[in-house]
């Protein structure tokens, strides 16, 4: 078993598949009904929660806090709840969503209520935060089928990623009570309100210093591009999602990747100008949050020592490429979840590729594997490369990093791959790319091939004895015999990863891999796999 494949074996077990777009549709009124169906908890008769914070700073899932000591407190205290946003601004999620959905289920495994905010209203606008210009708008029916498609493929995603940590994790890791997530759609408070409403009671609160010194503002403002009025009201828009979410569901926490900084902060300090104007607020959870707060009114702030916050937000990495570029669909380098968009294959490649340099933080990020574990995986994996352990680098029996992220994550993330899609990705992946085959049955390889243009079939009579430079031009691995003959001599012909040394040589049983399977490779990497019948 390979490194890079346990990755996607770990995750295999949480997918399960999504509801397709149409049938997600009306899921925001869904989730409200279950949602006000519900009687509300009250937090203090539930067990203080495991170490989260702790836990994420441990995987580096931490890239930075408003309030680190304040957050902390709060999260130790009492399970608490938290939110993450998502604009569906496409059909589907990416890789770069995948490490907060990952970050949302540590929160909601060690005992706290996670929502996740789909923006049915933020979306038609886009957040400028890292964008060099401005997104093209959405009609109202694409945005709708998106903001569809997007919750369903959330609620999948985390639902069974919950059902995975029930089995797989160690006892105590995951909580019995375990909360399952909320999701909201921010249109449902927008959508009836006017603009001279939210001028007034959001616009007067916020000031135009704060906003300019936004860095996805700035960085705007100095560009040819320059940034519309729509993009730089964005971080308002966001800052009431927000206090909509702390006033009414008590939400104290917001986490988003380190881009979202800005607008983060804007809602942590909109929510302490509602307070402090004497707003009202509805959830138990906002309004001891602020009695708190009152309570400590008349102390020092050496004596608060800024322990006690009404919100907090917590921002974690950006998922990058190795030169540092964000993954995105702005960036054009997307790599979806929704396996119409990108097969079971190439996402399973994407992580089995992974860079040596990245090997060790994405095991941290995208699995729910322990430290001592992925320490032991990267040791065991510098101690098999021998020092040259590269992006497709495998040694039979042992354990390579890459393979593990690969199997451990994407089928955890991807909405729609069961787990037999994850395996036959693996055991492409494995076919293709590892140096040796003696851990791959002719079946896996057959169902793993199932349709893919590189599948010949060729009758047995016409393999067993045949002249080899005969056989491949007969499957259409080569153009003829003699450029057949040509790659023998070059040594570019290989069957089942080992060199055909002559071309003289007869095919025989040992060639087929359980009497069935033939994997013919012409040059580095063209393959053709041969069923003989």
């Amino acid at each position: 078993m390979r490194l890079a494949a346990r990755l996607v074996a770990c995750a295999a077990s949480v997918s399960g598949a999504a509801a397709s777009p149409a049938g997600a549709a009306g899921s925001s009124a869904i989730a409200a009904a279950a949602a006000a169906s519900r009687p509300k908890r009250a937090l203090s008769t539930r067990t203080p929660p495991i170490d989260t914070l702790g836990e994420l700073q441990r995987r580096g899932l931490v890239n930075d806090t408003t309030n680190a000591q304040g957050l902390a407190r709060l999260l130790a205290s009492k399970p608490t709840n938290v939110y993450a946003g998502f604009d569906p601004t496409a059909p589907s999620l990416h890789v770069g969503n995948l490490l907060m959905l990952v970050t949302m289920m540590h929160f909601q495994l060690t005992g706290h209520q996670v929502y996740a905010l789909v923006g049915g209203a933020t979306g038609s606008i886009g957040d400028p935060s890292g964008k060099s210009t401005e997104r093209n708008a959405l009609d109202k029916a694409t945005l709708d089928t998106n903001v569809a498609a997007i919750e369903a493929q959330i609620k999948s995603v985390l639902d069974n990623a919950a059902k995975y940590a029930a089995k797989r994790l160690p006892q105590g890791s995951a909580r019995p009570d375990l909360l399952p997530a909320r999701i909201v759609n921010n249109r449902d408070w927008f959508q009836a309100m006017t603009i001279l409403e939210f001028i007034g009671h959001v616009g007067r609160r916020a000031r135009i210093s704060s906003m300019l010194a936004r860095d996805s503002v700035k960085s705007r403002l100095g560009s040819p591009e320059g940034l519309s009025f729509t993009e730089f009201t964005y971080q308002l828009l966001q800052a009431y999602d927000f206090w909509y979410l702390f006033r009414n569901h008590g939400c104290q926490v917001q986490i988003g990747g380190s881009d979202q900084w800005g607008n983060i902060t804007a809602g942590t300090e909109l929510i302490r100008k509602y307070v402090s104007d004497g707003a009202d607020v509805q959830h138990p959870d906002a309004k001891a949050a602020v009695s708190l707060l009152s309570s400590h009114a008349d102390a020092t702030p050496a004596q608060t020592a800024r322990t006690d916050d009404l919100a907090y937000g917590v921002t974690i990495p950006l998922v990058t490429t190795a030169t540092g570029e964000k993954f995105g669909k702005s960036a054009g380098n997307a790599v979806w979840l929704d396996e119409s968009m990108v097969s079971a294959f190439d996402f399973y490649q994407f992580f089995r590729r992974t860079p040596d340099s990245h090997v060790g933080r994405y095991l941290s990020y995208f699995t729910l594997l322990s430290k001592q574990r992925i320490d032991s995986l990267i040791e065991m994996h510098e101690a098999s490369a021998l020092g040259c352990y590269g992006r497709y680098f495998t040694i039979p029996q042992s354990h390579t990093s890459a393979t593990e992220i690969a199997r451990a994550t994407p089928a955890a993330a991807r909405a729609r791959t069961r787990e037999a899609k994850a395996a036959r990705a693996q055991t492409k992946s494995a076919v293709l790319y590892d140096d040796a085959l003696d851990q791959t049955t002719a079946e896996e390889i057959l169902a793993a091939f199932e349709n893919d243009p590189r599948l010949r079939k060729i009758a047995r009579a016409e393999c067993l004895g045949r002249n080899v430079c005969e056989f491949v031009t007969a499957v259409e691995a080569t153009k003829s015999k003699s450029a057949a003959r040509k790659l023998v001599a070059s040594g570019g012909l290989y069957l089942n990863k080992r060199r055909v040394s002559s071309d003289a040589h007869a095919m025989a049983e040992s060639d087929l891999i359980g009497g069935s399977v033939c994997l013919v490779r012409t040059g580095k990497s063209n393959y053709v796999v041969v069923h003989v019948q």
